[in-house]
């Protein structure tokens, strides 16, 4: 068997792809390139994320509340040793019981007092028995806020609602 020549320009291997320019980069210059672009922009190129220093102040904050809220809980403490204190006489000073007996013996005479005037024909003098006993009520609201037992003032503002004269009937 008989081999045939081939051509010179055929034994060679033929290239793939695009020729090479003159000035062009490799892969790795590429990279190299891209990275020193990126550092000279200032971001960062990291898997986690960055967290700023102005984001950063959680734990502050969770500090700062933890420190209110034992401030808080010392105040209520702190308030219910006192509620406790103004329950009771010190000395000369009324107690919160006592003002709140007087109240109710004072709105249960001024009703009454009203009952008295109504079957009378005393409209007027009935109103004006009637204001003692709701300005008496509102006095003993403002000396005892805060302290008031529960029950207390619906106690009392039911006093002013009982009309003495229809039960009298």
């Amino acid at each position: 068997m008989q081999e045939i020549a081939l051509q010179d320009g055929v034994t060679e291997k033929r290239g793939r792809g695009r020729p090479p320019k003159s000035g062009s980069m490799t892969n790795a210059q590429r990279q190299a390139a891209f990275r020193a672009r990126r550092k000279a922009a200032g971001e960062s190129v990291t898997v986690t994320k960055n967290i700023p220093a102005a984001g950063d102040g959680y734990d502050d904050l969770v500090l700062e509340n933890d420190r209110l809220r034992e401030e808080l809980a010392q105040a209520r403490r702190e308030l219910g040793e006192q509620r406790q204190a103004f329950r009771e006489p010190v000395g000369k000073k009324w107690s919160y019981r006592q003002i709140t007996a007087l109240a109710e013996r004072e709105i249960r005479h001024q009703m009454g007092e009203a009952s008295k005037a109504a079957s009378k024909g005393e409209a007027n003098m009935s109103m004006l028995c009637r204001g003692y006993a709701n300005s008496i009520l509102l006095f003993w609201y403002l000396l005892t806020v805060g302290w008031q037992n529960d029950g207390d003032n619906g106690r009392l503002e039911a006093l002013l609602k009982h009309d003495v004269t229809r039960n009298e009937k």
